[in-house]
């Protein structure tokens, strides 16, 4: 941990715990993280965007998709996905057209070049993934995937709840 942070007094009275032992600081620091260091490495190696990857990794995954559709995929809010989009449109990296089903929406799709930034970075991708598995044995890899699905869903249902109005 960073070592100035580690100095820093906790500022807990007895009995409360302390922010950095709570799950979702820890998680939310460990994405904190893992995003700063890939947004200096795309921005470095791509001269792209973190953001610009997840939603041309998004439209790579699952191919032509609607801007709501890649905002999910991406957990990303609507307004910077639209700016993202505007930014990869500008760079000719994908291209849109009408929903055939739906004129009010558009269809966004990779054109070539996009392609070929994508699975350029997507070797990059798959380094980093390689070193943060590395860092786990084999059963940690299995408990770990199962414990992650498990948070996710249950932090989806909290960001339904949410949106709804409903329990926090």
């Amino acid at each position: 941990m960073n070592k100035s942070i580690d100095r820093l007094p906790t500022g807990t009275a007895a009995g409360e715990m302390d922010p950095r032992e709570r799950l979702a600081f820890r998680v939310a620091m460990l994405s904190n993280m893992l995003s700063r260091w890939a947004a200096r490495s795309f921005a470095a190696r791509h001269d792209i965007h973190l953001m610009d990857w997840r939603i041309l990794a998004g439209l790579r995954n699952a191919g032509p998709a609607t801007a709501s559709e890649l905002c999910d995929f991406a957990v990303m809010d609507r307004g910077n996905a639209s700016r993202v989009v505007r930014r990869l449109l500008a760079r000719g990296l994908i291209s849109q057209r009408q929903d055939p089903k739906d004129g009010r929406k558009t269809v966004l799709s990779l054109k070539a070049r996009g392609r070929r930034l994508c699975d350029k970075a997507g070797d990059f991708v798959e380094h980093r993934e390689a070193r943060l598995i590395g860092a786990l044995n084999a059963t940690e890899r299995r408990q770990f995937g199962k414990i992650l699905t498990k948070l996710e869903a249950e932090a989806r249902v909290m960001l339904g709840e949410s949106q709804a109005g409903g329990p926090d």
